[in-house]
């Protein structure tokens, strides 16, 4: 090769890489040519979360890699078209947005099972399943051969706690789930979990009392309150002292050592007033209602109050001041931070954000047959009932990915478990009934 030659192959390697310089800088720094704009833009990155981990991610019907979490770099401002997904799984599919020098993050995307078979857990008849708040651990009242039957359904395994031929109106979870608070007409019963002959009958303990009025300390049932007399009463079931306050209350909730109840100190309004237990010789005003004689309290959290008024909620924030009215309420439930409330009746299902400058989303409205609905862990899900189909939406403003889960011929409730794998439904399928459990997600 002669140098003639040598310098001509140089020189054009020197061109390709000036050439091509620019265009490597532009890369490295976040920049690329457009070349239906015919303009150097800069781009932006879309950053996705998934769980099952392994999914099969999609660009614009490219294969683009199999695994989560993931960043897509180097996008022009663009909408994209996204899908995930996995054999046995729902796909999720969404056009998404891309902007210059902005990171666009997907985060707690979810790809549940689809066809899921339903195992029978239980095959009886199941009035109601009560979930332990932070534990894998169910509560069932049934009702078999004309018996009322509590149990408790843990790790596939069921162990009968009481039995009564009288009617169970209601069961609850106390002390972390260490006792089982039985209501019945006339009588209120503790039971050990762990020792369920353990039984503390509250009519020995108590006497006459009205057990319309009687509430627990939801974290130390030894500790019980009721109104007898005008007053309100504290007695503790270990060695029966009694503390009177001063207080007359239309209704009460017991929040650790703070007290909410509702007071007509006047004749044309309720007012809600709350006082500390150790404190009891001042109480303070929260909020003024217009008099009616069916409010209930029923929560007392995070500086939000809930009452409930026939098909009304009227949640007082304590850090705002204010006061916020919600009509059309069947049903509802705080989120586990106490900032978001879901709710909804057999028309429609909402949540609400008092902190939000959007405070209402509307996520579905049928023509009827929605039951109840509960909040998926993390809250970026919601399951729903309607029409005996269990569905699932993404917690979202707007854009949201919704699934048809399960289809039973009846289905009265459902429970979903701490790790978000598996749903526990009470309902017939087919010839069964009873307790079903639905695995909607692998380990």
């Amino acid at each position: 090769m002669t140098l003639v030659h040598r310098r001509i192959i140089y020189l054009f390697f020197m061109a390709v890489f000036f050439i091509v310089l620019p265009f490597i800088i532009m890369s490295a720094t976040g920049y690329r040519f457009n070349t239906k704009k015919n303009i150097i833009q800069k781009t932006g990155i879309i950053f996705l979360e998934a769980r099952p981990e392994k999914v099969d991610i999609w660009l614009n019907g490219k294969l683009i890699d199999n695994r989560t979490p993931v960043r897509i770099n180097n996008l022009l401002p663009n909408e994209y078209e996204l899908k995930l997904t996995k054999e046995g799984y729902h796909s999720w599919q969404k056009k998404i947005r891309v902007y210059e020098s902005q990171t666009t993050s997907l985060q707690y995307i979810r790809l549940f099972k689809k066809n899921i078979k339903a195992d029978n857990l239980v095959a009886e008849k199941i009035i109601k399943m009560v979930k332990l708040d932070g534990r894998d651990k169910l509560l069932l009242i049934k009702y078999i051969d004309n018996q009322y039957v509590v149990s408790i359904f843990k790790k596939g395994e069921e162990k009968e706690i009481y039995k009564s031929g009288k009617e169970i109106i209601k069961a609850e979870w106390a002390d972390n789930g260490e006792r089982v608070i039985i209501y019945q007409k006339n009588n209120i019963y503790i039971i050990n979990v762990n020792n369920p002959d353990k039984v503390i009958n509250l009519q020995d303990k108590l006497g006459s009392v009205d057990f319309a009025s009687l509430k627990f300390d939801k974290f130390n049932s030894n500790n019980v309150f009721y109104i007898k007399h005008n007053k309100l009463i504290k007695v503790n079931l270990l060695n029966l002292n009694k503390t009177v306050f001063p207080y007359w209350p239309l209704d009460y909730y017991v929040q650790g050592n703070t007290i909410y109840f509702l007071s007509q100190n006047s004749l044309n309004n309720i007012f809600l007033k709350k006082f500390d237990i150790l404190n009891a010789g001042a109480s303070e005003t929260l909020f003024v209602l217009e008099l009616a004689d069916n409010y209930r309290l029923v929560d007392a959290q995070n500086e939000f109050v809930t009452i409930k008024k026939g098909n009304e909620l009227i949640i007082w924030d304590g850090r705002r001041g204010k006061s916020e009215v919600i009509k059309g309420v069947d049903f509802f439930k705080w989120n586990a931070n106490h900032d978001e409330l879901l709710f909804g009746n057999k028309r429609e299902l909402w949540t609400y954000r008092p902190q939000k400058e959007e405070k209402y989303i509307l996520f579905t409205r049928t023509g009827g047959g929605i039951k109840n609905a509960e909040w998926y862990k993390p809250e970026t899900h919601i399951f729903y009932i309607v029409n005996n189909k269990l569905k699932v939406v993404e917690n979202l403003v707007s854009n949201r990915v919704v699934y048809d889960m399960a289809e039973f011929k009846e289905m009265d409730d459902f429970s979903i478990n701490e790790k978000g794998d598996k749903v526990y439904i009470i309902g017939r399928d087919n010839q069964k009934q009873g307790l079903f459990e639905l695995k909607i997600l692998d380990n």
